[in-house]
C-alpha cells in the first residue's frame, strides 16, 4: 500500500510541476506578446512595405474599402480611390485574402502627436502584422512595423525553463548558506 501512496504522490507533485511549468509559459508568452519590438523603417534600413499588405483607403462614395499597397497609386490615378486614407478616424472590418482560408480582421486609428499618423493590425489567425505609418502627400510610407506569430510561442518554452533553472538555483543557494549559518553558530 505505500508503494501505490508514493507513486501517487509523485505523480501529483509531476502534474503539478508540469502545470507551473505550463503557466510560466504562458506567461513569458503573454510578456513577450506585449513587449516585442518594433522594426524601424528608414531609407538606411531595409523595412518596405509588402505588396499585397491591406490597407484602408476611402473610394470615390465616401466608403472606407481596403486596398493592397501596391494597387492604390494606380486606383488614385484611376480615380477609383478618392484619399489613400480612410474615410473614418478609426474602424474595423473583415477582409479576405487571396490565397488563405478564412477571414482576416483589419483595425485602424488615426493618432496624433506621433511621427505617424495612422496604426494599422491586421489579424490573420497564427499572426498579427502591425504597421504605423504617415502619408507623404499621396502615397503612405512606413515609419514602424512588427509581426507577431507563433515563434513567441516556442521562445517562451526556452524562457520558462531558464526561469526554473534560476528558481532552483537560489533555493538551492539560500538553503546552502542557512546550512553555514548554522553550522557557524554550533561552532561558536
Amino acid at each position: 500500500m505505500s508503494l501505490i501512496k508514493r507513486i501517487m504522490l509523485w505523480l501529483m507533485k509531476a502534474f503539478l510541476a508540469l502545470v507551473f511549468f505550463f503557466a510560466l509559459c504562458v506567461v513569458w508568452g503573454m510578456l513577450l506578446m506585449q513587449f516585442w519590438p518594433w522594426d524601424v523603417a528608414g531609407p538606411s534600413v531595409n523595412n518596405s512595405w509588402p505588396s499585397r499588405f491591406p490597407l484602408p483607403v476611402s473610394n470615390a462614395a465616401g466608403q472606407t474599402i481596403v486596398m493592397s499597397y501596391k494597387d492604390i497609386e494606380v486606383a488614385l490615378k484611376q480615380q477609383q480611390v478618392s484619399a489613400p486614407w480612410p474615410a473614418a478616424a478609426s474602424g474595423e472590418m473583415e477582409i479576405e485574402r487571396p490565397g488563405q482560408k478564412g477571414k482576416s480582421r483589419l483595425a485602424w486609428t488615426s493618432v496624433a502627436g506621433k511621427p505617424w499618423r495612422f496604426e494599422l493590425k491586421l489579424d490573420e489567425r497564427d499572426y498579427i502584422y502591425q504597421v504605423r505609418y504617415r502619408l507623404d502627400g499621396d502615397k503612405p510610407v512606413l515609419v514602424e512595423s512588427r509581426v507577431r506569430g507563433p515563434q513567441i510561442g516556442f521562445l517562451s518554452v526556452p524562457l520558462a525553463l531558464l526561469s526554473v533553472i534560476v528558481w532552483k538555483t537560489f533555493a538551492w543557494w539560500r538553503r546552502r548558506s542557512a546550512v553555514a549559518r548554522a553550522d557557524d553558530r554550533r561552532v561558536e
